[in-house]
């Protein structure tokens, strides 16, 4: 193989190593009861709800650990067994109410941005008349399940339950539009054992939006790769076609 077709070779794989998708990387969850250290989530919503402690690796969420909650209300997991799982904007195949699939609604992921920002603190008693207490993370499940029409009213306690309560206040007082302006991401993890069978999908929060998706490089970039590799390939044939007339001359002078 000559210079020039080597040297093109390469090129070619180096720009394919560009453009191409790496390989999948699965997305998994562990889920156990909450254990993070905050009295605040002790207590978990009756009916099976959260508080949960969800820990995760792959390149969706990254290795992470953090608080989330139900989305639904009558699909189930297992406490330490490993799902697969997927984000998108909506719950899938499963809940009591809404359609499959079911979008999380602002109110919804204003709520969970509260939690795990730290902002529920001064929130929950301007909603709820009440003292921050062990009961927090269950009342905020309540909640969830009421926005999400997974729950009636009357089955989170009554119109002066603190789940209804903080539902309402979310709905007149979420901002979520300017959140998610600024790089603020709510999503549904929607949760598959290793059979592909559908279990409770989970909310897991980013700072700024990611995907299971290798960016592709941007056009201007590919056009300046596409120039690069002419000109060297250009001059590379040039080089090429000099030596070969100085080899040619040198085999015979009287050409």
């Amino acid at each position: 193989m000559t210079s020039l077709r080597r040297f093109t070779v390469l090129l070619m794989f180096l720009a394919a190593a560009l453009v191409l998708p790496a390989a999948a990387t699965a997305n998994t969850l562990l889920l156990t009861d909450y254990n993070l250290g905050n009295s605040n989530f002790v207590n978990n919503a009756a009916g099976g709800g959260g508080p949960f402690e969800a820990k995760t690796t792959g390149v969706a969420l990254g290795v992470a650990d953090f608080i989330t909650f139900c989305i639904e209300y009558n699909e189930h997991f297992s406490y330490g067994g490993a799902y697969n799982f997927e984000l998108s904007d909506s719950a899938r195949n499963g809940g009591v109410g809404g359609g499959n699939p079911d979008p999380v609604s602002d109110a919804t992921k204003w709520l969970y941005y509260e939690v795990v920002s730290g902002g529920y603190t001064s929130m929950y008693s301007a909603a709820t008349g009440l003292a921050l207490s062990n009961d927090v993370g269950a009342n905020f499940q309540n909640a969830i399940w009421y926005l999400e029409e997974e729950r009636t009213a009357f089955e989170i306690g009554g119109n002066s339950s603190a789940g209804y309560l903080l539902a309402n206040y979310a709905l007149a007082n979420q901002n979520w539009n300017t959140l998610f302006a600024l790089g603020n991401r709510v999503y549904a993890m929607n949760l598959t054992d290793a059979a592909g069978g559908r279990h409770q999908d989970q909310l897991a929060y980013t700072l700024e939006l990611r995907t299971q998706d290798v960016p592709v490089p941007e056009p201007a970039s590919l056009t300046l790769l596409g120039t690069g590799l002419f000109i060297a390939a250009r001059r590379l044939r040039k080089k090429t076609v000099v030596n070969e007339r100085v080899r040619a001359a040198i085999a015979d002078p009287t050409v």
